[in-house]
């Protein structure tokens, strides 16, 4: 028999470069056993934490990382999973890696397996990949499991029911996933400690528009356990195995569901914790010290977790939804605690470190946490938000009341930008009489709870001229407008073309597109680049493949965001008029000026104006046909402003940002 060669290498083909984080406690022997005999490549970062458990073991775990050349990481104390793979990855990825592979010192994997997964987090980058895991016998440990969202129990991918409401979730055991991704949701939760932050990791990505995915062909073998044996038998747990995973199930309910399903969950606590005592055999019980004891504390300890909130700071934001730019706004604003009801498709996770971030379930519960705090300062949602006007009204009297009942003076704020009068709107939410007079009378409420009004556009400030305001109220025209961009180069060569924004039809993807055969016979190869995502992505992908200059970057990271704007001559966002939007101002619109790109735009937008003063092109929708557009276009294209040019026309203070210090001035 001729020999078979040397087996494949992990970790060694593809673009980018793969890190490998273990996160040990005690267990050099696994290590040795296991991550020991994987053949990486030499491209293959591994990093070991070793959360300290004893100077022997330190000692140990020291010499086989140096004698493997991995990567050691050597907390002075425990820093449970989570904390472990949270320091490790940033190693990782301080080394340049763009593809993290989680991996359980009592887990293995074979090249083969870990190629499948890489090439799944290639392809989806936004996907949380694993293998099926198996235990040393062959038999399936892990293919999947939903938590099911009204009782919290769990059940296999294999045996799903019809109907049920879940939450599927990937084993920690073994995982894989983009640096990106990783970036976006900001890695694990850390006060789980042990049990139930894969969950939570999964319930992340799947928040941040991701998707959780098990990787056909690939395997991984699991000896469940092996860093945390109870004794007492092969199926025996540990006490920290019942402590945690009675504590986090009531701590994970209380992060990522609902009221009524967090009630549902605490009434079944108990019967809960029965189904995980009984998971270690009856024979265990004699000992109810290391068993039922656990779970009791474990129990209470959940209970006490999910009923013990963060005290509201004396200043609060109020927003019904949360995107990506606002994070990255809140780190320059004044400090203030966040409540917000949902988020955007763009929700950067990682943006949330260092903010008093917080989601509120219903209006009554939002009222609650208001009623109780001691809240000086709020901001609300501009009053024409008529999606947000009930919770901005319900904020900002129960904001009132609490201070009258302290005798302190409080001031409500509010931003507005919208540009168009939302009840000449045929949305469903006015479509009857007696719904338009609700929602014109709450907006009347709120604008006579309003102390300070900053307008972003003049077409905002002729919308809420009519409306009475408090006696005492100031309203003031801050133009939205944004400062330069302070961490991109903004000197080098600009020859792009660029769309950023959601493909649909609001934003005029399609008449650009309509336009680009007339663009490119009188400019050939000047390249389009197009970011983000939406319902007409094959439309741009269709282009991408029709013409070579034209590349497509789908859901976009905010680095890329801003490269590519860095580097565009152009910025063309053609928003579209509808009978239930108007573009307020336009986020990419923006975005452009801050990096000194001409812009070409319509009518629609709240600085329309401004704009067309300022030397760029604004088209009327209604008339502009694809001759209108690639003449605009290249008319931006043939000025050939200088980054600098367009940039001395802003501000030197971003104007939500100024809006914002004068608010809370």
């Amino acid at each position: 028999m001729g020999d078979p060669g040397p087996a494949p290498e992990v970790g060694g083909g593809g673009p980018g470069r793969l890190g490998v984080v273990v996160v040990n406690y005690g267990s050099s022997e696994l290590l040795r056993q296991n991550l020991a005999s994987i053949p990486f490549s030499a491209e293959t970062v591994v990093v070991v934490v070793d959360n300290h458990s004893s100077a022997a073991e330190r000692s140990t775990v020291r010499a086989l990382i140096d004698q493997r050349s991995w990567v050691g990481v050597y907390p002075q104390a425990n820093l449970g999973f989570g904390g472990g793979c949270n320091v490790g990855v940033e190693e990782a990825l301080a080394r340049g890696v763009t593809r993290i592979l989680l991996l359980n010192p009592d887990a293995s994997i074979d090249a083969p397996s870990v190629a499948r997964l890489e090439s799944a987090v290639r392809d989806r980058p936004l996907s949380l990949v694993a293998p099926t895991i198996l235990t040393g016998t062959g038999a399936v440990w892990s293919a999947g499991t939903d938590v099911l969202l009204d009782s919290g129990d769990m059940r296999a991918w294999a045996r799903r029911v019809e109907g049920e409401r879940r939450l599927p979730w990937l084993s920690g055991a073994c995982l894989m996933l983009s640096a990106e991704l990783w970036r976006r949701i900001g890695g694990f939760e850390e006060d789980y400690f042990l049990y139930w932050e894969d969950v939570d990791l999964s319930a992340k990505v799947l928040e941040a528009g991701g998707a959780v995915e098990l990787v056909a062909g690939a395997t991984a073998v699991h000896d469940e356990g092996g860093t945390h044996e109870g004794g007492g038998g092969a199926r025996a747990k540990s006490s920290l195995y019942y402590f945690y995973n009675t504590r986090n199930r009531l701590l994970f309910a209380h992060r990522h569901l609902d009221r009524d399903d967090v009630r549902r969950w605490e009434r079944r606590a108990w019967q809960a914790g029965r189904g995980i005592l009984l998971r270690g055999g009856r024979r265990q019980l004699v000992r109810p010290h290391r068993t039922l004891w656990p779970v009791i504390r474990g129990t209470v300890s959940g209970w006490r977790a999910s009923r013990r909130p963060r005290p509201l700071g004396q200043r609060v934001r109020v927003y019904e939804g949360l995107r990506t730019a606002h994070l990255e706004r809140f780190h320059q604003w004044e400090p203030a605690s966040v409540l917000y009801g949902g988020r955007n498709y763009d929700f950067a996770e990682e943006l949330l470190r260092g903010l008093d971030v917080r989601r509120f379930g219903s209006t009554a519960s939002l009222a609650r946490d208001l009623l109780r705090a001691d809240v000086r300062q709020l901001e609300v949602n501009e009053p024409l938000m008529l999606s947000a006007v009930k919770n901005s009204l319900v904020a900002a009297v129960a904001v009132r009341l609490r201070g009258l009942v302290a005798g302190r003076r409080v001031r409500i704020v509010s931003y507005a930008i919208g540009n168009d009068d939302p009840f000449t709107s045929p949305s469903p939410r006015l479509a009857s009489w007696w719904r338009r007079r609700l929602y014109r009378a709450m907006v009347r409420l709120l604008m006579l709870q309003v102390d300070r009004l900053a307008v972003g556009t003049e077409g905002a400030m002729v919308q809420y001229r009519p409306y009475r305001t408090r006696r005492s109220a100031q309203v003031r025209l801050v133009p939205a407008l944004p400062e330069p961009c302070a961490v991109c180069p903004l000197d080098g060569a600009r020859t792009a073309v660029v769309f950023l924004g959601a493909f649909d039809e609001r934003k005029g993807l399609r008449q650009l597109l309509e336009a680009w055969p007339k663009i490119r016979a009188s400019a050939p190869g000047v390249p389009l680049r197009i970011l983000g995502k939406g319902d007409l992505r094959p439309l741009a992908e269709e282009a991408a493949a029709t013409w070579d200059e034209v590349t497509v970057h789908v859901d976009p990271s905010r680095e890329l965001i801003h490269r590519e704007l860095a580097s565009a001559a152009v910025l063309v966002l053609l928003s579209q008029p509808t009978p239930t939007w108007r573009e307020q101002v336009g986020l990419p619109l923006v975005e452009a000026l801050a990096h000194g790109c001409e812009v070409v735009a319509t009518t629609e937008t709240g600085i329309a104006d401004w704009l067309a003063g300022h030397g760029h092109r604004v088209l009327d929708p209604r008339t502009a046909g694809p001759d209108e557009v690639a003449a605009a276009v290249r008319q931006a294209l043939a000025a050939d402003r200088a980054a600098g040019d367009v940039l001395r026309d802003l501000p030197t203070v971003d104007g939500r940002l100024a809006a914002d210090r004068w608010m809370f001035s």
